[in-house]
């Protein structure tokens, strides 16, 4: 019994820590190469694209959920332009 409950604790575990591991390595790998140009591009946006009025951000909400996703192709595309393979798919389905 002690060896089956073991065994249960390193499959939780295991189920527990593999996703996890996978978010972070994405991150590593897909994520932080692009940080700087990704800051450089939200520092360059117009003021009223940062924040948007009342009115325009009920919009958006409204008929997204909010902005995350749009943001996140729109940097993908912006950040690998010629990229036409099925990544790009997999990347915006992720985000």
């Amino acid at each position: 019994m002690k060896k089956f409950l073991r065994r249960l604790g390193l499959i939780a575990s295991v189920l527990v820590a593999a996703p996890v591991v996978a978010v972070l390595v994405y991150d590593a790998v897909a994520i932080v190469p692009h940080l700087d140009r990704i800051e450089a591009v939200l520092a360059a946006a117009d003021p009223e694209d940062a924040a948007p009025p009342g009115l325009i951000r009920r919009m958006i909400d409204a008929e997204t959920g909010g902005p995350e996703a749009q943001v996140a192709r729109m940097l993908a595309h912006r950040l690998r332009p010629g990229d036409r393979s099925g990544w790009r798919h997999l990347h915006e389905l992720i985000c």
